[in-house]
């Protein structure tokens, strides 16, 4: 446990460092989420305009009410990371998968963007935790909360989940699915009433999101498609 105790502190201190002296901050779509928190923190330059979810810029704005600061979100983001590890470490106790965790690159290019990625990603890893976890005690409903709660963070998640319960309820039973459904739904739930507090529609964040995809797949919009990756091969 004292060894454990090590690894977190100085992975949670490189994060510290890492998130105070980053100076790149500009990512997909992170201005979007950025001006969104603010707005929620009561500096409201523009009016709300998304075709994303609005709960991680809610999550960060009760953060930037005490510290209006670009490093108090850059600290929220690197938070995310660090519960990561610590699952990883205190739950699986398994060390070769944290390390693997704490020295991969990808972690650290993640770590300071302002994404929905981030806790979206903690929370599926809550969910595939005690979805395997026999030895507690309901413990796949709250695999299909943390879920949910990962799908409300991030709207692609929800084909993760389609495959996810084509894959392991193929040939359980099926009121145990319907009941990991419904969990889900009650993950997802904070999404749908911040929807209808803000707009008075508990779908319009989900909505805009299927109507703005659908754009880009027709290619009606020239900006971008969603072959971003095919394009600058072809580019290169």
């Amino acid at each position: 446990m004292e060894k454990n105790k090590k690894w977190l502190f100085w992975f949670g201190g490189a994060l510290l460092i890492f998130a105070f002296f980053s100076t790149k901050v500009s990512f997909h779509d992170t201005a979007e989420y950025i001006t969104i928190a603010k707005h929620f923190a009561g500096i409201k330059n523009i009016d709300l305009f998304t075709a994303h979810s609005l709960l991680y810029p809610s999550v960060i704005s009760f953060f930037l009410l005490g510290w209006k600061s670009l490093i108090m979100i850059k600290l929220v983001n690197v938070l995310w990371l660090f519960l990561m590890g610590a699952t990883l470490l205190l739950w699986t106790k398994n060390e070769k998968a944290f390390l693997l965790f704490i020295f991969s690159p990808l972690v650290w290019y993640i770590s300071i963007q302002t994404t929905p990625i981030l806790p979206a990603s903690f929370f599926f890893l809550l969910a595939f935790l005690f979805f395997n976890s026999p030895d507690i005690k309901q413990g796949k409903i709250y695999s299909g909360i943390a879920f949910g709660i990962s799908c409300a963070f991030y709207t692609p998640l929800i084909l993760v989940a389609f495959f996810f319960l084509l894959i392991f309820f193929w040939k359980d039973k099926f009121y145990n699915l319907i009941f990991y459904i419904l969990a889900i739904g009650v993950g997802f739930l904070p999404r749908m009433i911040l929807d209808y507090y803000l707009f008075k529609m508990p779908f319009y964040s989900l909505l805009r999101y299927a109507g703005a995809n659908a754009i880009v797949s027709l290619g009606l919009n020239p900006g971008t498609s969603n072959f971003q990756i095919l394009k600058g091969i072809q580019g290169s």
